[in-house]
């Protein structure tokens, strides 16, 4: 008999014990995000919400990533910008800064403060599991996941060249805007739009969020 066989067994017993242990805590603990996520609303003069999405709160307590076209229709002057967190709390928020070229917004947290989330060091890969927390319909925040499709995409839009992050995730209006999370709690990306076909209806299954070093340098300009 192999006297060496059973502390070998022990010992490989311990490192797949480890393993997964490692796998668990790099998994995502989506309730530690959802208080950084705000639904977003912006309301008209006589208070009636005129467009829906979602901002989340990157870089300092007081800054609110979203996208850019949620804010087409915004006019400063009679309009307001709120925010409502999972908690209930109600936010005001002033537009900063747009980049409509990357579909980027910032904007400050004028009366309250949020716990930042924590930007990836790296990007998103093809197959990648991903999550987002979306406002979807404006019925409040919840909960979705998928892949990532394709990691770096070059679509052509209305004629202009637009490289993104394909998704098999099914988003709706409202959920614009929504992080992108990978499963160490880290934002990978934003989302911006979804697939529609021919006559304007939406293709499920196929989205499209803003590439994580175009946010960074949005940011990092702010």
């Amino acid at each position: 008999m192999n006297k060496n066989r059973f502390p070998k067994i022990v010992v490989l017993v311990a490192i797949f014990s480890i393993l997964l242990f490692l796998v668990a805590c790099t998994d995502i603990n989506i309730e530690e995000c959802m208080p950084s996520v705000l639904e977003i609303f912006i309301f008209d003069k006589e208070g009636i919400a005129i467009n829906k999405g979602t901002g989340f709160c990157v870089k300092d307590e007081n800054t609110i990533l979203s996208v850019a076209h949620l804010f087409e229709q915004y006019n400063e002057i009679g309009d307001c910008i709120k925010g409502y967190s999972i908690n209930g709390e109600e936010f005001t928020l002033a537009l900063i800064d747009v980049n409509h070229d990357k579909d980027l917004a910032i904007l400050e947290i004028i009366n309250n403060k949020m716990k930042p989330l924590i930007l990836s060091d790296s990007p998103s890969k093809n197959l990648d599991e991903v999550f987002i927390i979306g406002n979807t319909r404006g019925y409040g925040l919840s909960y979705n996941k998928g892949i990532i499709s394709m990691a770096k995409k070059t679509l052509n839009i209305n004629g202009l060249s637009k490289t993104v992050v394909q998704t098999n995730i099914t988003i709706n209006h409202g959920d614009s805007g929504a992080p992108v999370i990978n499963k160490n709690n880290q934002i990978v990306g934003m989302m911006s739009f979804k697939l529609t076909d021919g006559n304007g209806q939406s293709v499920d299954g196929i989205s499209f969020s803003i590439l994580l070093e175009d946010i960074k340098a949005f940011i990092k300009q702010h």
